[in-house]
């Protein structure tokens, strides 16, 4: 797919049969957070994963999930470098949002917009932003590879200094996503 010219994705073909996806990136976004908490089983992960993104789930479960991995890697085979993340979309969502908001030039939160394009304005994320300084210092701490100065800033931000791992920081963290997961389902986001 190129960017520029193509539609971008709003369904998925299996075994001929075409299946409307929710693209929003709220949607790719709660399915993101599930993955990070590591009291799901995979196999729950991956039910939550295909419940949400598609309208209508497909019979073909494998390779429904095979495509959805496929889709929020924004059509790329394989996302996963094998290293530890440098943040966490559950605890940095605030400076994700005033990022990405300052790239699009909007608020986000305003209208619908489709993961591909929210991908892309979080991937030009500006320098200036402090999501990216936090990354920064982020990868610093980790590499071990930081002035004085920037070791004294990091210290400074101890509160935002860590990434969970897997899994959500505390258990008010799981609820609030599973309470959010059942509102989208009464206000028809995810039907």
């Amino acid at each position: 797919m190129t960017a520029l010219f193509d539609a971008l994705p709003q369904c998925a073909e299996i075994d001929g049969v075409l299946y409307e996806l929710n693209t929003d990136y709220r949607v790719a976004l709660c399915i993101i957070t599930a993955f990070e908490d590591a009291s799901l089983a995979d196999f729950e992960k991956q039910c939550i994963m295909i419940k949400l993104l598609y309208i209508t789930p497909p019979p073909d479960m494998e390779k429904a999930a095979e495509i959805a991995v496929k889709f929020l890697n924004c059509g790329e085979e394989n996302g996963d470098d094998g290293e530890a993340p440098l943040y966490s979309f559950t605890k940095d969502a605030p400076f994700i949002y005033s990022a990405v908001s300052g790239v699009c030039g909007a608020d986000v939160l305003e209208k619908p917009l489709h993961w591909y394009r929210f991908s892309a304005y979080f991937r030009d994320i500006r320098e200036d932003a402090f999501f990216s300084r936090l990354i920064y210092l982020r990868r610093g701490v980790r590499t071990g590879k930081l002035s004085p100065e920037e070791r004294r800033a990091a210290a400074s931000l101890s509160n935002y200094m860590s990434v969970p791992s897997a899994g959500f920081e505390e258990n008010a963290d799981a609820a609030e996503f599973m309470s959010l997961l059942k509102m989208g389902e009464k206000e028809g986001i995810f039907d």
